[in-house]
Parts: C-alpha cells; sequence; structure tokens
C-alpha cells in the first residue's frame, strides 16, 4: 500500500461519517477551497461503490471501484479540477457493469484551511 505523505504538522479537522442508503448518491461537485485545506481522505465502509471523477474542462472520465476498507484521498489537480461524485444504484458507470449497492458507510478526513489552522490549533 503506498503512503499518504501527509505531513504530520497537518492540522486536521473533525472527521465525520456519510451514511447512504442502498440507492444514495453524491453528486457530482468540486469541493470548495473555503472551507478545507488541500486534500481529502476517504475511508469506505461496509459495500462497494464507484468514484467517477470527470475533469471539467475536457470531459475525460475516471472512474474506479471503491471496495469495502478501502482508503482514497483526492488531492491537488483531482480534487479541484474534476467533479467527484459517488455512484448509486440508478447510475450509470462508464466501464463498469451494474451492481447491486448496499448501505455505504464513509469516514471523511480533511485537513484545515490554512487561516483556519491557527484556530484549531489552540
Amino acid at each position: 500500500m503506498r503512503q499518504l505523505n501527509i505531513d504530520p504538522a497537518t492540522v486536521m479537522l473533525p472527521p465525520h461519517v456519510i451514511d447512504l442508503s442502498a440507492n444514495g448518491s453524491i453528486q457530482p461537485h468540486v469541493d470548495s477551497i473555503k472551507f478545507s485545506g488541500g486534500f481529502v481522505v476517504g475511508l469506505s465502509l461496509v459495500s462497494k461503490r464507484i468514484l467517477q471523477l470527470v475533469h471539467t474542462p475536457d470531459k475525460h472520465t475516471i472512474e474506479t471501484v471503491l471496495e469495502p476498507r478501502s482508503l482514497y484521498m483526492l488531492s491537488h489537480r483531482l480534487r479541484y479540477d474534476y467533479e467527484h461524485a459517488i455512484l448509486g444504484t440508478n447510475d450509470k458507470s462508464l466501464f463498469f457493469e451494474p451492481f447491486d449497492c448496499s448501505q455505504r458507510l464513509s469516514v471523511m478526513m480533511r485537513d484545515a484551511h490554512p487561516d483556519d489552522a491557527q484556530l484549531l490549533k489552540r
């Protein structure tokens, strides 16, 4: 497994849990730079889902299956130049055959925005 290479001095925001129903999804979006720092890390639990990344200027698409107990990180261009989404049962994948989705739990972790990091260290 590759290391995430996160600086030990990085100030982290409190983790949060996302609980998606079997037919739930996370719609395509680009993260706002106002609310967190440079990366987001997700720990996928319970069931597999497809992470879809679409490059906003040219619509180049990347998809990967997030297996239970998988850990992924989005940072830099991948986080801010690509819309990312978690596909649900009714969403169509460009590269994978449909599969049944069950409930998806994920634990999400983000670093603090540099302007907020000093406040959170106190």
